[in-house]
């Protein structure tokens, strides 16, 4: 697919202004359209120039309508969409009528998600130029989720209703998404410690609970017996993580003791096949949600 800004007659050399409308899109001065990352968008018209690209899904509406000419109660971010069970998911709405349990199942899942900052933070930057996401039900691993960055898609194992399994699984995407697809160690404390934050920030706004970061599988029980001091320091250094800051002495810490210390590599999953050097990357994903 390709996207194109519109051709402008003005002096190659003199700058376009841009200019940011209610929608958070840019909108072109000189010609008074919005980019929305896929097509471009009329308010004058309250159309789009090019025809949805998911309208083959939707034959009875016109494909250059938007939001199903219902703009008052439903939101388009850049005309793509993720996808569960071949339906397209609208943050935050309620799951149409008329679909199977599982697939309310997610939708509700994927709602309460979206509920938290950092839910939302990663949902919304996920609604980007070609982006499509896909999540199913269906068994893949013999852990409770798993993403292939193969077809998009994440895959709960059954568990539809676990905000924490989807939470991690999403972040995967997301390091997908930031082409950080690779079986590492580093992606896996990331997800972990997004995972935790969602959940954190959904006892917090329910106010009924409180996540201890004895709670996470990054953290372990027990001390290894011949370096209790370095399990110490891990178990410090996760907490830390865990409660919200950052730092990247003590992330680049918890990578490395991950296989050790970790309850998630208790069954040694991760042992094999795994990178697992805390520099494989320079920058981290994670660190934009942990503040």
């Amino acid at each position: 697919m390709y996207h194109h800004r519109p051709y402008c007659p003005v002096n190659p050399l003199t700058p376009v202004p841009w200019t940011f409308t209610f929608s958070a899109k840019e909108k072109d001065s000189e010609t008074g359209f919005s980019y929305f990352g896929s097509r471009y968008y009329s308010s004058d018209l309250s159309i789009w120039l090019s025809v949805d690209p998911m309208s083959d899904k939707y034959p009875s509406l016109s494909p250059y309508v938007y939001c199903a000419d219902n703009p008052v109660k439903l939101v388009d971010p850049n005309g793509e969409d993720w996808i569960i069970d071949g339906i397209r998911y609208l943050p935050g709405q309620n799951c149409p009528d008329e679909v199977s349990e599982s697939t309310r199942d997610k939708w509700n899942t994927m709602n309460e998600i979206y509920k938290t900052k950092n839910g939302q933070t990663l949902i919304d930057a996920m609604n980007g130029d070609d982006c499509h996401y896909n999540v199913s039900s269906d068994i893949k691993s013999s852990g409770q989720g798993s993403f292939s960055p193969k077809d998009k898609t994440i895959y709960l194992n059954g568990n539809d209703k676990s905000v924490g399994t989807l939470a991690h699984e999403m972040f995967h995407a997301y390091q997908d998404y930031n082409k950080r697809s690779e079986s590492s160690i580093f992606n896996e404390v990331e997800a972990n410690l997004f995972s935790f934050s969602v959940l954190s920030q959904q006892c917090e706004a329910a106010g009924n609970c409180i996540m201890e970061p004895a709670n996470s599988s990054l953290l372990n029980g027990t001390p290894s017996d011949n370096s209790p001091t370095e399990y110490h320091k891990y178990y410090g250094d996760a907490c830390f993580l865990l409660m919200g800051n950052f730092d990247r002495k003590k992330f680049n810490n918890v990578v490395s003791g991950f296989l050790q210390y970790s309850k998630h590599n208790a069954n040694g999953k991760y042992s094999n096949g795994y990178k697992e050097g805390y520099d494989i990357y320079e920058n981290t994903l994670i660190k934009n949600f942990l503040r």
